[in-house]
């Protein structure tokens, strides 16, 4: 397991396919190799007339910055014009997991989980099949896979675009607004660490545990 942005930087990381709507528009699938779609340049270079939503934002994110954005030339879209409806749910006391959610919403939008273990599945190597390369990495893919995960990913859209626009969900605050930017500015940019300064320092502490007596394993006779 990790975070979403250790797993989007990883090289081996990949995107299969990203499904979006438009207002009340159909949900449209894009697939690596097509051009960039317009509305995702459109929110890019005029933010202040657009609004994208994705629930659990930040996973999106750092796909964006990670992939999309230096693998498939899509642009960084501005904070400001992202949203996030599980911070909004967390926010009036609702369930942050969206098959939680659109249960608790009473929305006619429920999780399908037999995409949710396609999904799974998709996204991590298989062990290779027997005389297989044991070298390389294996996938789980085929055309009718792909076809089912696009369904997956298209409702998940449609859940997610109800949940955004339900009326028990009050909006945050312009001052929580401003903190929320300010959480995902940070998030992005990480944390600066002296790797070396905390190499040394923990070089010479294993010479003082061993002065101390303290052992890593230890036999009973």
């Amino acid at each position: 397991m990790c975070g979403a942005w250790r797993y989007a930087a990883d090289p081996t990381t990949s995107v299969l396919c990203v499904c979006y709507a438009v207002d009340d528009g159909a949900v449209e699938v894009w697939l690596p190799g097509h051009p960039v779609p317009a509305p995702f340049l459109a929110a890019a270079t005029n933010p202040p007339a657009w609004r994208t939503i994705a629930h659990n934002a930040e996973f999106e994110r750092a796909m964006l910055g990670h992939i999309l954005v230096p693998k498939h030339g899509f642009l960084p879209i501005p904070l400001e014009a992202q949203h996030c409806p599980m911070t909004l749910a967390l926010a009036n006391a609702y369930p942050a997991e969206l098959d939680l959610l659109t249960q608790a919403l009473e929305l006619e939008y429920q999780k399908d989980r037999d995409g949710v273990r396609l999904m799974r599945m998709m996204s991590q190597p298989r062990r290779p099949r027997k005389g297989g390369d044991k070298i390389v990495l294996h996938w789980v893919f085929d055309d009718e896979k792909l076809r089912r995960l696009i369904a997956y990913c298209q409702h998940d859209v449609r859940a997610t675009r109800a949940v955004w626009r339900h009326p028990n969900l009050k909006p945050i605050s312009n001052d929580e607004r401003r903190v929320q930017i300010l959480d995902a500015e940070i998030n992005r940019r990480g944390v600066h660490a002296d790797r070396e300064l905390a190499t040394a320092a923990r070089d010479v502490q294993l010479p003082v545990r061993k002065l101390k007596g303290e052992a890593t394993t230890a036999v009973t006779p």
